[in-house]
């Protein structure tokens, strides 16, 4: 998951030490994608701040040490929308009874949109953050609170 940056240039410092051969995607809302949009521009962007369940990365623009990082060794950006997210959340509770925050699931939610991508591959996602009340979490995944 990425948001200011920190999260996906460590994660992939430690995978790409361990095989070096991999190919490392971050993931980021579709309405606050200034990574995407850094990486492949080859400079920092900076958005205004998205509007976006996932309020761990409501980030305007990546730290400029993290995005040397990512940079370097981050192939693509790929992004999902809050409904997308919402459904990995949902999913990851009925497999795994694992709850996730809205940030913590988009890098799933990111991959089940692009799975085609990854077809017939070896895949390894972060799942992270419980930072979510119960009600919240209840909300999302029953319907019952609105996203867009």
């Amino acid at each position: 998951c990425a948001g200011g940056g920190v999260f996906l240039s460590g994660c992939t410092v430690a995978a790409k030490q361990l095989l070096p051969q991999i190919d490392v995607f971050g993931a980021e809302p579709a309405r606050g994608n200034d990574m995407q949009q850094s990486l492949r521009a080859g400079k920092i962007v900076s958005i205004e701040v998205p509007r976006t369940i996932c309020d761990g990365q409501q980030t305007q623009a990546v730290g400029k040490h993290p995005f040397e990082v990512i940079q370097a060794l981050v192939k693509d950006v790929l992004t999902a929308t809050d409904p997308q997210v919402v459904d990995a959340m949902r999913f990851v509770f009925e497999r795994m009874k694992l709850v996730l925050e809205p940030s913590g699931a988009c890098a799933l939610a990111a991959l089940m949109n692009h799975r085609e991508q990854f077809s017939g591959q070896r895949v390894g996602i972060t799942l992270s953050g419980g930072n979510i009340g119960l009600d919240r979490f209840v909300a999302l995944v029953s319907g019952t609170e609105a996203v867009d």
